[in-house]
């Protein structure tokens, strides 16, 4: 079990700057912060938001694994 610590701000501390900079959602920010603080990955399925941001998620190392692929319109086909 991990315990994920916030900022002055509310932000999670082991989310990078530059993923909260790029706008990704912040409902999402948790799965980032527990993937860098429990040196994992993300698995994700059909939300658009981590294919949208993947090259600033994966820039600051973080891993995403595409659970239906990366192709959006073959995952309600």
């Amino acid at each position: 079990r991990l315990s994920l610590e916030r900022d002055q701000a509310g932000e999670f501390i082991h989310v990078p700057r530059s993923i909260v900079e790029a706008g990704f959602d912040p409902s999402d920010r948790k799965w980032i912060a527990l993937a860098v603080k429990g040196r994992g990955a993300v698995a994700t399925a059909v939300d658009s938001d981590w294919l949208d941001h993947k090259d600033v998620i994966e820039d600051a190392k973080v891993k995403i694994r595409f659970v239906c692929g990366q192709r959006a319109s073959a995952w309600l086909a």
